[in-house]
């Protein structure tokens, strides 16, 4: 079996590699060794290519605009350390003000809770109750309009009949009265009636009719011959 050895650099090799790559003070001090950085120039904001334009953002505009939210992350910042809640420091104290034990103020908490529910339950009552009687006067004020309405619809309606009656009836007498007036044909034996007959048949009429005139009746029986049945038969048509 064989044994490998490696071999090492003697001593004054690693001296001579030691100098060359790390040089002496001597060297630093030689203004040929050191090179100067020549002072970088500004680019120019706007550079034209041959197919596009290539525009360089405004390194002053960027600065503002990066101030602006460094101010602003640091305003929100103290905003929020002040809206933090503090730690309440209160003294420690018995319950109720020391002067009554727990059980006393359970009992005491309980009763209000409870008065202050009948007193919700009574306004919510009387809330309603006025809501109630609001509704009701509305409603008996439009029922109050609207018979209203028809009792003035009834009127004029009744008008408007009575009118339309009114006009019928004077058109039938004015009728009958020139359709009478014109028969004079008649001898005069038709229209000698006797005294008693005439008498009689007006008298009936003024009974029937009392509101037509005497004078009236008498002309009418006359026409139709004394008959008492053919002037109420006109009467009747004429109403």
């Amino acid at each position: 079996m064989s044994n490998t050895y490696v071999s090492r650099p003697s001593a004054a090799r690693r001296s001579r590699k030691a100098d060359l790559t790390h040089p002496g003070d001597g060297d630093a001090d030689d203004p040929t060794s050191s090179q100067q950085t020549p002072q970088q120039q500004p680019l120019p904001r706007v550079e034209r290519r041959e197919a596009y334009t290539m525009i360089r953002p405004d390194e002053k505009k960027r600065e503002k605009i990066l101030q602006v939210a460094r101010t602003e992350e640091e305003n929100a910042h103290k905003r929020k350390l002040n809206k933090q809640t503090t730690p309440i420091k209160i003294t420690p104290r018995p319950l109720g003000g020391g002067q009554s034990s727990e059980q006393e103020a359970k009992l005491r908490l309980q009763r209000e809770n409870e008065r202050k529910t009948r007193q919700k339950a009574l306004e919510v009552k009387k809330k309603r109750e006025e809501y109630r009687k609001k509704e009701k006067e509305r409603e008996d004020e439009e029922i109050t309009k609207k018979k209203a309405l028809a009792r003035e619809q009834a009127e004029k309606n009744a008008r408007k009949d009575s009118l339309k009656k009114e006009e019928m009836r004077r058109h039938n007498v004015e009728y009958f009265e020139s359709k009478f007036s014109g028969m004079n044909t008649q001898t005069q034996e038709d229209c000698s009636t006797s005294v008693g007959t005439l008498t009689g048949g007006l008298e009936q009429l003024s009974r029937r009719y009392p509101s037509y005139a005497p004078d009236y009746l008498s002309g009418m029986l006359i026409s139709c011959g004394g008959s008492v049945e053919n002037v109420i038969d006109l009467l009747d048509s004429i109403q």
